[in-house]
């Protein structure tokens, strides 16, 4: 189930129409992050092993929720996570308060680009691209 959440987190549409490789664009700075990532964020998951639709949201108090369905074949996966994040530089690391058994403690994503309707994160360990887009409110 793990490495679920964390695919589900990062496993999303490929940076379609990039005009640059991720990591090459200007990286945002941690005071830009902290400013535009709180609020509510989608992701769809469609890959050739997953699909789905995840929502996150990051409040400003440094906790977070990450909420969705996934399948996998036949098999539905339910994602239901709360934890805390923080910032190191343009790297978000979240800490769920209840990782599965076999889960790393943290989960270490770089933010490549942020505005007020767009982000876009790396999986550090699996080095899987994901774009969100904010919920608007």
């Amino acid at each position: 189930m793990n490495r679920f959440v964390t695919l589900a987190l990062v496993c999303t549409v490929a940076l379609s129409g990039a005009s640059h490789a991720f990591g090459q664009e200007e990286k945002p700075s941690a005071a830009e992050i902290t400013k535009l990532l709180p609020g509510k964020w989608v992701s769809k998951v469609n890959t050739p092993k997953v699909s789905g639709k995840l929502e996150s949201a990051f409040v400003e108090d440094g906790t977070y929720t990450l909420k969705g369905n996934l399948k996998k074949g036949d098999k539905e996966i339910t994602i239901d996570e709360a934890g805390t994040w923080r910032l190191t530089e343009n790297l978000l690391v979240l800490t769920p308060k209840n990782p599965p058994d076999g889960s790393p403690k943290t989960k270490e994503l770089t933010i490549g680009e942020i505005s007020d309707t767009t982000f876009k994160m790396k999986d550090k360990q699996q080095q899987v691209e994901s774009s969100w887009t904010r919920v608007k409110e």
